[in-house]
């Protein structure tokens, strides 16, 4: 006989994959509700109930479920990655997102309902989900659709650089605000250009001092 699935960690509706408690055609799972009720059952069952009502301990019922119609949507497909990559410990792209403790907040991770009313407004097809803080959990107040060099801009591991205001933006942002390639700025750091200089036009390009390894003096 085959091993059981390992399900442990994943979340079904309000209900969270706790441990192996039995077999009965299978491995028979102790899950744990939203509400801190307890539900015992096979896991096909749980999942084949997401198609219905919400998965839980029997505090939600199938009353309280409004039905959008609306499961074959781009926006309902991004709700669904959201709560995989927050959710689901066995996603590719969990420990960017669950792994290091970014959620989705409690309005939005059992009601795509609530998703939608909060971020329709804005939603456009060639725009992606972003958040506003690369730390912070997926929420309206820290949501944003954007372009996908906007999004590169705010990954946590991207440049940033100071404006004569002092604020702070991402390389690809400052690159667009000065009409310059974000190429061309990404190699002025590298050759040594000091932060004031690196959104000047080609055309005022001056010598400046190369660093150890540089072989020109001016970049064009």
């Amino acid at each position: 006989m085959k091993p059981p699935i390992d399900i442990t960690g994943q979340r079904f509706g309000k209900l969270t994959a706790i441990r192996v408690v039995g077999s009965k055609n299978g491995a028979i799972w102790e899950f744990k509700c939203d509400c801190g009720g307890v539900k015992i059952s096979g896991r096909g069952g749980v999942v084949r109930s997401r198609y219905k009502v919400p998965p839980s301990c029997g505090c939600i019922s199938m009353s309280s479920v409004t039905t959008h119609k609306r499961t074959r949507t781009r926006l309902y497909k991004i709700w669904q990655k959201m709560k995989e990559r927050c959710l689901n410990p066995k996603a590719n792209r969990w420990k960017n997102y669950g792994g290091r403790g970014v959620k989705v907040c409690s309005r939005w991770v059992d009601s795509f309902e609530n998703f939608a009313e909060d971020m329709e407004g804005t939603y456009a097809n060639h725009l992606s989900l972003d958040r506003i803080n690369n730390d912070g959990d997926y929420c309206k107040e820290n949501c944003r659709w954007a372009t996908p060099i906007e999004q590169a801009g705010n990954s946590s591991n991207a440049v940033h650089i100071t404006l004569p205001n002092g604020e702070k933006v991402s390389l690809s942002e400052f690159a667009r605000r000065v009409g310059l390639k974000p190429s061309l700025v990404t190699m002025r750091r590298l050759r040594g250009w000091p932060e004031h200089r690196l959104g000047e036009p080609v055309k005022n390009a001056r010598p400046v001092k190369v660093l150890p390894g540089s072989k020109d003096s001016t970049v064009r």
